[in-house]
């Protein structure tokens, strides 16, 4: 896939976007975080009761984190958090690589993907395809 769009990925056309979520705990000492593997990185916990989730979203291309905090991982918030991408990427097409998880696949994200697409030609515009590994 990636290969076949080589062209526009480089050309900056198609930005491909690695996507994940974490979700830390009340009472976590330790969790994960996208970043160097050589480099230690701290994140401020700042409601301890509850659990904190990140969406994060890491640029194939030249590596840039687009990370966004929620206060759950969940279809409403998901759709929010591709908003925000689309914003951060005008006059770019999104190639979404992201895993299966309940919230991606729902009706909801899929209205909202069809939603953002409909009328748009393949090669042009804003729009967004999804990709679960």
């Amino acid at each position: 896939m990636l290969a076949s769009n080589r062209e526009e990925i480089e050309a900056r056309k198609l930005r491909v976007l690695l996507i994940d979520e974490c979700h830390l705990l009340w009472g976590d000492v330790t969790g994960y975080v996208w970043g160097r593997t050589d480099q230690e990185i701290a994140i401020e916990v700042v409601n301890e009761r509850d659990k904190q989730t990140y969406y994060g979203a890491v640029d194939y291309l030249d590596g840039k984190l687009l990370l966004k905090a929620y206060n759950a991982g969940n279809s409403k918030n998901t759709i929010d958090y591709l908003r925000y991408l689309l914003d951060q990427s005008p006059d770019q097409r999104l190639l979404l690589i992201w895993d299966g998880a309940s919230y991606h696949r729902s009706h909801l994200v899929q209205d909202f993907l069809g939603e953002i697409n409909q009328g748009l030609p393949q090669k042009n515009g804003n729009s967004l395809h999804s990709f679960c590994s």
